[in-house]
């Protein structure tokens, strides 16, 4: 590791390495803070490519508030510290007289936030001193947190109201006491999707689907409460016809009306303005639709909202919510609570699609008003993500079947548990706090989530890998695990050379493994970042060309192209000849090797579907039964209204995609599927691949698929073409998964003589509801 211009170098030892990657914890740095480039050597040389770690001065703990402040004896519960210079914590401690305790686990949530899951008490109830510690040293202040005396097991005494509809939803308040610790609300043995606890002796809770009469319990850290309360679920009420409107009649000799009848029923109250008005107001309408004879009057149905989907989202971006029912149409206005949708699209009379706007955490009733009235009666959830703040033990078997425990907050509500994108084997929600799942088979690094019916969680490090060495931990200062990329043809050399070099499997403290998800988090969210800008910059320009190779297919009479440029375009051909063999050195290599994971995007189409069955091809209905199979994103295609866009990650999820469509068991309903996998190159040179135009040079496409021995069926150029800069980003479609899969993983992709980047492509693709997780 060398800093600056001269030559000092400072050695550290691998704490464990791979073929692909190798983890060391940084050294003491008695240098200024910077840039530190960092070198690897292995028995083939050391790497020359410019990689470099930054080394930042580090200030000592500031805390000023936590909340909760206090909880119960056995801990398990999550406090929130909140202060300053608190990105890299190493520690937090519970003191009560000369006994000092470290927190469970915590999670950086920011420099000036951390979860913490508090510890069983040091020394039984009463105040403890809770202290926060990073490399610079511990918190010069501490703030207080008191253990309660024993909990007492919840009881429930009474819901208000005791019933509503079947389909939940709604809101009721729960009375009772020892709810102050409150985990969990249960109607019957279906948990409730949210709460609050307002006192140790009220709870509000929105009520989840269910039958017949079930008892309310409430669950705590001293366990399950045994005392409840009966709540029963209604049967969906008829919707009722409105009237009461006041109607004018016009036309001629009214003067001398004595009746007036919709239907056959008499009006019971009307005036005569003039002999050519009268205002009347309607009687109440059995059924809605026209009556006669002379003048015809429309009784509008009440909207009769029957389910929306999903019930809850996230609390800071918009949740695409379809509400299914009868008399939607019309519909001007959606509220949730007092703030209106960010838009709503009216489909048909029985479906109206919303957006969620941002909202505060609790429930609050979903307000739809169309001209036949107002409904109240459905409700919506807004709910935080929930937070994993950490996972024991933090390696496992590659053939899965290891236990793993998860600490955090909001956990109780989990659908589900992944090990990367592959769902855990089994998992058992214990309560608020924690969750234990069983990892399926995979290898490598990956990434611990949590999902609810709102959100994704953090992510949690996990090492699938068999045989592992454990070593005892060391620590120094500094204490942050690095990962520099390794570059197969330049860092090792010839593969006959990779024979001398033996892996080794190793073991990284707890420590270690939060510091590296935080770091990779942090470029994780850079690197995103960094894509959408590029992606939104190009996509009028995408979208243009497309228009116009659709039209000239419609026209099949291609574009004059002397309308679109003023001189002749060379051929990639040409262009090959004038690029200098240099292989580029200067450009950073991907922060680790990434894996695999073609993006398929798979349409149903129900064009085909018949006028008895199309009340059954709603979204609404399509999302439900496919969200029972896999997780997924889904949208109305917005160029074809007969068609649901899926979005899928691998070839087993598009076979899911079918066999749930096959349930639906709906006569024309077809799946379909774009053969497209993109792969994204960074480093590629612009001259290379663009004209003087900025366009992709004649030829391209089929030369540089010839010469990376796959089948690109285009090209897009997706850096700012304007910038000066020799080298940018391209997006490659490829028409074989296997072809991709081998781009990505050899790490490399030759344009003209030069080599250039390849990593997963993670197209932006706007705001988007994940269900199911």
């Amino acid at each position: 590791m060398t800093s600056g211009t001269g030559v000092t170098t400072v050695t550290v030892v691998p704490s464990g390495s791979t073929a692909t990657t190798v983890s060391v914890v940084t050294p003491v740095w008695p240098y200024a803070v910077g840039a530190a480039r960092v070198a690897v050597t292995t028995a083939a040389g050391t790497s020359t490519q410019p990689v470099f770690f930054n080394f930042t001065s580090i200030t000592i703990p500031v805390l000023t508030s936590l909340n909760p402040t206090h909880g119960p004896l056995p801990g398990g519960n999550t406090t929130i510290i909140t202060g300053s210079n608190l990105l890299y914590t190493t520690g937090v401690t519970f003191t009560q007289g000369a006994t000092t305790v470290p927190a469970s686990s915590f999670a950086v949530l920011s420099n000036t936030q951390l979860a913490v899951v508090v510890p069983p008490a040091p020394a039984g109830p009463g105040a403890a001193s809770v202290s926060v510690r990073n490399g610079a040293g511990s918190s010069a202040t501490t703030l207080t947190y008191t253990y309660d005396s024993a909990v007492a097991l919840p009881t429930v005494m009474s819901v208000v109201p005791n019933n509503g509809p079947a389909s939940g939803g709604n809101t009721v308040a729960l009375t009772g006491t020892g709810f102050s610790y409150a985990t969990r609300v249960n109607f019957g043995s279906t948990p409730a999707p949210s709460f609050s606890v307002t006192s140790d002796t009220s709870i509000t809770a929105t009520v989840p689907p269910g039958t017949g009469t079930v008892t309310v319990t409430v669950s705590s850290p001293a366990g399950n409460g045994v005392v409840g309360a009966p709540y029963t679920y209604n049967a969906a009420p008829t919707p009722s016809i409105s009237s009461g409107n006041t109607v004018t009649i016009t036309g001629t000799n009214l003067n001398t009306v004595t009746a007036v009848r919709f239907n056959g029923t008499p009006a019971t109250i009307f005036t005569i303005l003039s002999p050519t008005a009268i205002n009347v107001t309607a009687p109440a309408g059995s059924v809605a639709g026209p009556v006669n004879p002379s003048c015809t009057y429309t009784y509008i149905a009440l909207p009769a909202p029957v389910s929306i989907f999903p019930t809850a989202g996230i609390i800071s971006r918009g949740t695409p919510v379809a509400i299914t029912g009868t008399g939607l149409t019309g519909t001007s206005s959606v509220l949730f609570g007092t703030t209106p949708a960010a838009s709503i699209t009216v489909v048909s009379d029985t479906e109206v699609d919303a957006i969620t706007p941002p909202h505060a955490v609790g429930t609050v009733p979903i307000i739809i008003t169309t001209p036949g009235g107002t409904d109240t009666s459905t409700s919506f959830s807004f709910q935080p993500p929930p937070v994993i703040t950490s996972s024991s033990p933090s390696q496992g078997s590659e053939s899965g079947g290891t236990t793993v425990t998860i600490n955090g907050a909001g956990l109780i509500i989990a659908s589900g548990v992944y090990f990367g994108a592959t769902p855990a084997a089994s998992f058992t929600l214990v309560s608020d706090n924690l969750i234990t799942a069983v990892s399926p088979p995979g290898t490598g690094v990956v990434a611990i989530t949590v999902s609810t019916p709102a959100a994704f969680s953090n992510g949690a490090k996990l090492v699938m890998a068999d045989a592992m060495v454990e070593e005892p931990a060391t620590t120094t200062r500094s204490g942050h695990v690095i990962t520099p990329s390794t570059r197969a043809r330049e860092a090792i050399g010839s593969t006959n050379n990779t024979s001398n070099v033996k892996a080794s499997k190793k073991s990284m403290t707890q420590m270690e493994l939060t510091a590296s998800v935080m770091i990779q988090e942090q470029s994780n969210t850079i690197k995103a970042l960094q894509t959408q800008l590029e992606t939104v910059q190009c996509q009028s320009i995408e979208e243009c060309k497309q228009l116009r190779e659709q039209l000239e297919t419609m026209a099949n009479t291609p574009i004059n192209a002397a309308l679109m440029q003023t001189k002749s375009q060379p051929s990639f051909a040409d262009m090959i000849s004038s690029q200098s063999s240099h292989q580029q050195d200067t450009h950073l290599g991907p922060l680790a090797p990434p894996t695999v994971a073609n993006t398929l995007f798979c349409t149903i189409d129900t064009s085909r579907v018949g006028e008895e069955d199309k009340a059954k091809a709603q979204i609404a209905n399509i999302r439900q039964q496919i969200e029972k199979e896999m997780r997924g994103t889904m949208a109305k295609d917005p160029k074809n209204a007969d068609r649901v866009k899926v979005i899928c990650r691998h070839e087993d999820e598009i076979q899911q995609v079918k066999e749930a469509t096959q349930k639906i068991n709906m006569p024309g309903m077809r799946v379909l599927r774009d053969q497209l996998y993109p792969v994204k190159i960074d480093n590629a040179n612009q001259t290379a691949v663009l004209d003087a135009d900025g366009n992709i040079l004649p030829g391209a496409v089929e030369v540089l698929g010839k010469e990376n021995n796959v089948n690109i069926a285009k090209i897009s150029w997706i850096s700012k073409k304007d910038s000066n800069k020799a080298y940018g980003s391209i997006v490659v479609y490829i028409t074989k998964g296997t072809d991709a899969k081998q781009l990505i993983d050899g790490n490399y992709f030759d344009i003209t003589g030069e080599s250039a980047y390849t990593r997963i492509f993670e197209q932006w693709m706007g705001l988007a509801q994940y269900f199911n997780y």
